[in-house]
Order: structure tokens, then C-alpha cells, then sequence
């Protein structure tokens, strides 16, 4: 959760070639900001979401994700009386039961690719 901030005299060009598509893309925007005298702030939050739009985000139920919050297998933030996730969380367990099922899997999937 910080802030950069750019003044024009800082900005340069650099090289884009070997960079994602979005880092070319908001760099040539402060690029052209800086050109116009603009100065550029950049800043970065955490997304937290409601236990209805992580269940809505991981194919599962509501009542599911309150289930895996209370055994910690999804950490959440209490706010008030409310829970929250943050997205990095909701990746993190999506990640966790993608490699699970992979795993439970893979030698069913060896075998019959094999045979």
C-alpha cells in the first residue's frame, strides 16, 4: 500500500522489449504524462473480499468458504463482525486445491496415458 510519484524531469526512456505487454503500456503512458509536464503517482491497495465473492471466485459455496475460514485452511481478516479475504488468500487456496487434485490424480493420469 504505497505511492510512487514520478516528476517529469525523472522519467527516461528504458528498453520495453522483454517486458509484459502492461508494464510497456503504463510506461508509455508516464512517458507521455511526463512529456506534458504531468506528474505521475502510482499507488497499490490490497483487494479484500466478502466470503460471498471469494466462494463466487473459487466455484464453491458461501457457507463452504465460512466452513474453511473457521479450520484456517482460508485466512481471513475480521472487520467488525465481518469477515474478509484478501485476493492474494483466495489465490493461494485456488493454487493449493489445483496442485491437491493434480496430486490425487497424476498417477491415474500416467497410467492411462502410458497404457
Amino acid at each position: 500500500m504505497g505511492k510512487l510519484k514520478f516528476r517529469p524531469d525523472e522519467i527516461r526512456r528504458h528498453p520495453l522489449e522483454s517486458s509484459p505487454q502492461w508494464v510497456k503500456d503504463m510506461l508509455e503512458y508516464v512517458q507521455r504524462a511526463a512529456e506534458q509536464g504531468e506528474e505521475v503517482e502510482v499507488s497499490s491497495r490490497r483487494v479484500l473480499l466478502t466470503p460471498a465473492q471469494a466462494a463466487e471466485r473459487l466455484g464453491i459455496s458461501r457457507a463452504t468458504v465460512a466452513r474453511k475460514i473457521a479450520s484456517g485452511e482460508i485466512a481471513a481478516e475480521k472487520r467488525g463482525s465481518h469477515h474478509r479475504i484478501t485476493e492474494a488468500e483466495v489465490r493461494r487456496f485456488h493454487q493449493t486445491r489445483m496442485n491437491a487434485a493434480v496430486d490425487l490424480y497424476a498417477d491415474e493420469l500416467t497410467a492411462e496415458l502410458e497404457g
